[in-house]
């Protein structure tokens, strides 16, 4: 099927588990999804609908999609990078609590310009599991969260929890890889470009699919163009935040 799309300049997968086609013409902006019956979407439709045709599109103008959270201070932000688990949403929250701005939790279209690297919105929905919403002092019941969800997430628009912290654009000034740990205090040391892109790239190619040669291009000069560090996240949410507020007040640990 690979050599057909490209002999027609088209971009295409097929989702075997749920017989799930999705066609899309770049020249044309238009793209096609065939489905056997109205109700087999993937599960994770309702976070971020329509996510390939997305990155598709903004892939075009040179924004795509990126799987990464973000927290930001007076215009400028880190990128949050690394594997489920690894405390990457649960920072962005308390972040976002503690006064922080961001454009997003799970994916953000990126832009790399001649300045700098820019991080845009494309959905407010963030998730996080029960656990995850009780260490921070909210309650999953509230309203305000939907779910749980396939993965035992709740859903929800972190805006109402925090009406202040949605920003429009945000300027990338690091790469942060966090590391749930158990130690009292967050520390750092630096990482490299590599280890950032290792930390960016298998979630993105798990998940985006159709234009994996311009994702790792995209993604080698993203890791280059900032710096990226390691953090061994501490167990105090408060200090956490605390944490990467001094980070980008400081542009570095």
């Amino acid at each position: 099927m690979r050599d057909a799309l490209e002999n027609e300049n088209l971009l295409g997968v097929h989702d075997p588990d749920r017989d799930l086609w999705q066609f899309y013409d770049p020249q044309a902006g238009e793209g096609v999804q065939l489905m056997t019956t109205t109700d087999a979407l993937p599960p994770w439709e309702t976070s971020i609908p329509l996510r390939l045709f997305i990155h598709w599109a903004m892939h075009g103008i040179g924004r795509p999609l990126v799987h990464a959270g973000t927290l930001g201070l007076n215009g400028r932000c880190v990128f949050l990078a690394g594997p489920g688990g690894s405390g990457k949403s649960g920072t962005t929250l308390c972040g976002i609590l503690d006064g922080l701005t961001s454009v997003g939790d799970d994916y953000i279209l990126a832009e790399i310009t001649p300045e700098n690297i820019v991080a845009r919105p494309i959905v407010k929905l963030m998730k996080q599991d029960p656990a995850g919403l009780e260490r921070l002092k909210l309650t999953p019941s509230s309203p305000l969260f939907q779910g749980p969800n396939w993965q035992g997430k709740f859903e929800f628009d972190f805006a109402a929890l925090a009406p202040s912290a949605s920003a429009q654009a945000l300027e990338g000034t690091a790469i942060l890889l966090p590391l749930v740990g158990n130690a009292q205090r967050t520390t750092t040391r630096p990482a490299s470009s590599k280890e950032a892109m290792l930390a960016l790239a298998p979630s993105s190619f798990a998940q985006l699919f159709g234009t994996w040669r311009a994702d790792l291009e995209f993604l080698a000069r993203f890791c280059r163009r900032i710096p990226a560090w390691h953090v061994q996240l501490g167990t105090d949410p408060d200090e956490v935040a605390q944490f990467v507020r001094t980070f980008l007040s400081r542009g570095h640990p």
